[in-house]
C-alpha cells in the first residue's frame, strides 16, 4: 500500500511535468537563436521534487527502481500523447491528456501528504524555499528587476 501511494505521487509528478509545455512561448521568444527549445522553468528552481525523492529513498519509502520505473511510464504516456497528437486524433487527446491531468492532481495531493506527515522533510522545503528567495532578491538587487522597471515606467507617464 505504502509503495504503491509513493510510485502514484512519483508518477504524478512526473506526468504533470510531460503535460506541461517545454518551452515558454510562441515564435522567436520561445526559442533560442538556434532554433532549440529552451526551457526556462529549470534555470534558478528549487527543484523540490528531487528533495523530495530523495528523502524517500533514505527513508526506504521507494527505492531507485521504482523512481525508473516511474520515468519510464512517464515516457510512454508522453509517446502516446505525441501519437495521438500526430495521427489528428483531437478528441483523444483530449481524452487522455485529461486523464493524465487527473492522474496528476491525485499524485501531488498525495505528495502533499507525504511532505505534511514528515516534519523534517518539511522543514528543508523550508529552508530550500528560503534560500532560493534569498538567491532571487540577491540577483534582482545586482541586475535589477523587471517589475522595478516596469513600475517606474508606469510612474514617469
Amino acid at each position: 500500500m505504502k509503495t504503491s501511494l509513493l510510485i502514484s505521487v512519483l508518477s504524478l509528478s512526473f506526468t504533470l511535468a510531460a503535460a506541461q509545455p517545454a518551452w515558454s512561448g510562441e515564435g522567436a521568444e520561445g526559442r533560442e537563436a538556434d532554433g532549440q527549445r529552451h526551457h526556462k522553468g529549470m534555470r534558478g528552481e528549487m527543484h523540490a521534487r528531487k528533495l523530495v525523492l530523495d528523502y524517500m529513498i533514505e527513508a526506504g519509502d521507494i527505492d531507485q527502481a521504482e523512481i525508473d520505473e516511474i520515468k519510464a511510464q512517464r515516457k510512454v504516456d508522453r509517446a502516446e500523447l505525441k501519437a495521438l497528437k500526430e495521427a489528428g486524433d483531437d478528441e483523444g487527446f483530449k481524452i487522455r491528456k485529461a486523464e493524465l491531468k487527473a492522474q496528476h492532481r491525485e499524485r501531488k495531493a498525495e505528495m502533499r501528504a507525504y511532505v505534511d506527515s514528515h516534519e523534517d522533510l518539511k522543514e528543508q522545503l523550508a529552508v530550500k524555499r528560503s534560500e532560493m528567495k534569498a538567491k532571487r532578491r540577491a540577483h534582482r538587487e545586482r541586475h535589477g528587476s523587471p517589475r522595478e522597471e516596469t513600475q517606474e515606467s508606469t510612474e514617469e507617464s
